[in-house]
């Protein structure tokens, strides 16, 4: 008798401790934003999805740019521009969790198109008195901008509350632009390495917030 009262003392509230105790819930989903987009009339949203319990995961990162305002682009004269792009990144977080949660790296590649409109002087033909003259004049230009290239991130991930997160990354890369207007690299709208027809290697410096599931 005296051994299992002896076990209901020492056993029992260990039992029943354990069985209060919440398991770690596992997340295989975040969906998120990286607010410093909108300094160049963008927005960009991260989806990202796990790809096994070892620390892999798949980031997919649409990007969607506006602007009607030409006085607000901040380096260029435009009248509008609009654009569309993804990230895609391969994301390894060095400690097995079941939670996308600390310190990792990420690489992968990027693609963006702009269109964008400006005023600027361009030949115009016309024929008078039989021969064929053409003159520059001031008319709305479209400017089609491709630009490809790669990023390599390090960085920390936190969550708060279970399912809030805050991301925190540096890093490098690079940036080849072309449009349909310039032999080679393109040689517009480029001024440093957030412009749309920038061309070289750029520094990676954000913050992502969003909600894991």
């Amino acid at each position: 008798m005296k051994a299992t009262y002896l076990f209901c003392l020492l056993i029992l509230p260990t039992l029943l401790f354990a069985q209060d105790e919440p398991a770690e819930k596992s997340k295989s989903f975040n969906i998120g934003i990286v607010p410093q987009y909108a300094f160049i009339n963008g927005t960009r949203l991260d989806f990202d999805f796990r790809l096994n319990n070892k620390g892999h995961w798949l980031v997919v990162a649409p990007q969607f740019y506006i602007n009607n305002d030409g006085s607000l682009n901040w380096n260029w004269d435009y009248n509008r521009m609009s654009g569309t792009g993804i990230d895609l990144q391969h994301r390894f977080y060095f400690k097995n969790h079941s939670s996308p949660l600390g310190p990792y790296i990420a690489y992968g590649p990027v693609f963006q198109y702009f269109s964008i409109k400006e005023d600027a002087l361009a030949p115009h033909h016309y024929t008078e008195n039989g021969s064929a003259y053409f003159e520059l004049k001031e008319q709305e230009i479209a400017t089609n901008m491709f630009k490809s290239g790669g990023n390599l991130n390090m960085g920390i991930q936190m969550i708060a509350l279970d399912q809030i997160y805050v991301d925190c990354y540096v890093g490098t890369g690079f940036r080849l632009s072309y449009n349909n207007r310039d032999k080679g690299l393109s040689k517009r709208f480029d001024s440093w390495w957030s412009s749309m027809g920038y061309s070289g290697s750029i520094l990676n410096l954000g913050v992502r917030l969003g909600l894991t599931f």
